[in-house]
């Protein structure tokens, strides 16, 4: 069978051999895997019970297939992951990260600080006001600029609030939010689209994590720190 050919190949071991050791080859990304999984996970569509592997298949395309590619959501993967997996061990390792997946999208989802950041950020009490339960977490702000600092592996942001609707005092304040320990900085931005709808801060995988939405920033850094609000 053509699934199990491809699960093969990218393993370069007896489909037996792939099941019997699928901790081991759970992390195990050679060249070409992603496109091969996913062809193979297509092709088992109208199969799914039947391939032994099909279980493994969502399971690895869960923990690596990328967005931009991918042929099914990461939580359809997870589900039939779940569904069709024959081992209990396995089963339990996927339910296990597909909870831990479920608890960080619905972080990625709230506005504002999550408590675990919080405990992160240095300086985090001036923000209270531009981020309190009862705030629009910088809603009708813009990017007022970046300043990237390679040789100190630093980005600063400078956030201007517009005197935004939700403002206390009616006055337009800037927040210096200052990163370092970087791990990735993506940004979409077009000249005069900086606009703000809303903002979040949260903790993935150990770094802090601030988007700026819908300005189309997002950064992934190890510190972050509160400098002067004017």
């Amino acid at each position: 069978m053509l699934v199990i050919t491809l699960v093969e190949d990218v393993f370069d071991k007896p489909i037996d051999d792939v099941l019997a050791r699928w901790k081991e080859l759970t992390s195990y990304v050679p060249s070409c895997s992603l496109h091969k999984m996913g062809a193979a996970y297509l092709f088992a569509q109208e199969l799914k019970e039947r391939p032994s592997c099909y279980g493994f298949i969502c399971m690895w395309m869960a923990y690596h297939a990328r967005d931009s590619w991918a042929y099914a959501p990461k939580k359809l993967y997870f589900e039939e992951a779940i569904k069709y997996s024959h081992c209990k061990e396995m089963r339990n390792d996927i339910q296990y990260n597909y909870d831990s997946f479920l608890k960080q999208i619905a972080m990625e989802r709230t506005t504002g600080i999550a408590l675990e950041a919080k405990e992160r950020i240095i300086g985090v009490d001036k923000l209270q006001d531009f981020y309190g339960e009862d705030e629009w977490n910088l809603h009708d702000a813009v990017i007022g600029s970046m300043s990237y600092h390679r040789e100190d592996d630093a980005l600063e942001v400078i956030v201007d609030t517009q005197i935004a609707a939700w403002s206390k005092d009616n006055h337009t304040h800037t927040i210096q939010f200052l990163f370092s320990g970087l791990l990735r900085i993506e940004t979409d931005i077009d000249y005069g689209n900086d606009y703000m709808a809303e903002s979040r801060i949260y903790i993935d995988n150990g770094y802090i994590v601030a988007e700026f939405e819908s300005a189309h920033l997002k950064v992934t850094a190890n510190k972050l720190s509160i400098g002067e609000i004017t």
